[in-house]
């Protein structure tokens, strides 16, 4: 604790507090008090990453309809959101389907793949879940549409018949941050497109990266505040409020969020001054 206070420069209360958490390497405790400070790692080290790559390269060229499968919480939303916002910027045709919970229940299943692939889709591409789903992803090899799986829950390493499978849990992962939500690994691939966005663009694309949406699904599915999830965080508040979507304008717009606002901006507050 004395080491904190010394290399930190920090009040002991604040030293006790880090100390309390498990925190003692002063450079943990850096990126604890200013989260700005902490990394945004390179998307490049995600498995599966090429592939994905090549798969949307090859969207490109063949000019493939593509359909994004998401989830009904606020992490499934925000990862279809944040994946729709990258492909449509390069100029690939996309549409969205998020499953009612009570109808279709959690995950992708071998009946909607059917249904996409006769409504012409060549893509299939998951967000937050289907790491697990062997039926669906035999069912798409089976019918001859492409399938490829974003997610971030406990993954089947050896699962069949997909284009690319991007989970940072996977066995043979070299990224160095494993606890990203569906939205957070969202963000990433987003990242990972910038390369074919058309350089006139490229700046524009990086300012508009809705970094809010990652924020609210990593809050949401309440994963862990450290590391890269403490900068997901503190960028998307900062976001949050000086170019709030229009979507998040009229949500502040309702007294109930207006509340959560006033939260959000308090724990920003909190994140910066640990």
């Amino acid at each position: 604790m004395v080491g904190l206070i010394r290399t930190l420069g920090i009040s002991p209360w604040l030293a006790r507090i880090l100390a309390g958490r498990g925190i003692e390497d002063p450079r943990q405790a850096r990126e604890m008090i200013q989260p700005e400070l902490c990394p945004s790692h390179n998307p490049a080290s995600l498995p599966g990453i090429d592939a994905f790559l090549q798969r949307i390269e090859k969207a490109i060229r063949s000019h493939d309809r593509i359909i994004i499968h998401g989830d009904y919480d606020a992490d499934g939303v925000t990862s279809s959101a944040l994946m729709l916002y990258a492909l449509q910027r390069i100029g690939l045709d996309c549409e969205v389907y998020l499953p009612n919970r009570f109808e279709s229940g959690y995950g992708i299943h071998p009946d909607w793949v059917e249904q996409q692939k006769a409504s012409g889709f060549r893509l299939i591409i998951t967000t937050d879940c289907g790491s697990t789903a062997t039926p669906a992803c035999l069912k798409a090899r089976e019918i001859g549409i492409d399938i490829i799986i974003t997610d971030h829950h406990t993954p089947d390493p050896d699962l069949p018949g997909t284009a690319a499978h991007v989970n940072p849990h996977l066995p043979d992962s070299r990224y160095p941050f494993k606890e990203l939500c569906g939205a957070g690994v969202a963000l990433k691939l987003a990242q990972a497109l910038t390369g074919l966005v058309p350089p006139s663009f490229q700046q524009t694309y990086r300012q508009e990266m809705p970094v809010e949406l990652a924020m609210i699904g990593t809050l949401a599915d309440v994963m862990p505040l450290v590391g890269e999830n403490r900068r997901i965080v503190i960028d998307g508040l900062d976001r949050a409020r000086a170019q709030p979507s229009p979507g998040l304008q009229a949500l502040f717009g309702k007294p109930a969020c207006r509340r959560q606002l006033s939260m959000l901006k308090q724990l920003l507050s909190r994140l910066r001054h640990g």
